[in-house]
């Protein structure tokens, strides 16, 4: 329990929690919940448009477009556990600066989203899936790093009021 917060950040059983109202103008859980929108439109972007662009721009037939479907969703999951959960663990454990590596997946995955432009611009379908699958897979590496922040920028007794407004 202590490892998931900041050093020095005390477990306060008797504080007051802070109000909704309060924790959402915080810049922090803003800039968070901003970046979770995002994060979230691309995501719903994928899971809704996917299927139709593969069929109408680049003509993959609906028995075929599953398995381009399904190929980057695959390599997200491998992408979110390996990357955004093992590595990140491993990396912390060798004595790696935390903040550093968390900065280093949440930057570096978030970017790797912007190859969503990468498979709007395809001119085959096979260009296309491995656009989406570096889109998909970076923003997916990056998810668990995020989900880990409001344990980051908030009191213990308000963390679970912070992840549910992000």
């Amino acid at each position: 329990e202590q490892g998931s917060r900041q050093p020095g950040h005390p477990v306060m059983a008797s504080a007051t929690p802070s109000t909704l109202l309060h924790l959402a103008t915080r810049p922090k859980v803003l800039g968070l919940t901003i970046g979770f929108g995002a994060y979230n439109y691309i995501f719903y972007l994928l899971l809704n448009w996917l299927p139709t662009y593969l069929s109408s721009a680049l003509h993959v037939d609906l028995l075929h477009s599953f398995l381009y479907t399904g190929v980057p969703w695959f390599l997200a999951t491998l992408a979110d556990i390996l990357v955004g959960g093992w590595l990140v663990d491993a990396l912390v454990r060798c004595g790696w600066d935390h903040s550093r590596v968390r900065k280093t997946i949440l930057i570096g995955g978030t970017a790797c989203g912007l190859g969503i432009v990468g498979a709007a611009r395809a001119t085959s379908a096979l260009e296309a899936l491995v656009w989406i699958s570096i889109s998909i897979s970076g923003l997916a590496a990056a998810a668990p790093v995020a989900w880990s922040l409001p344990t980051l920028i908030s009191r213990p007794v308000d963390i679970g009021k912070t992840g549910g407004i992000i």
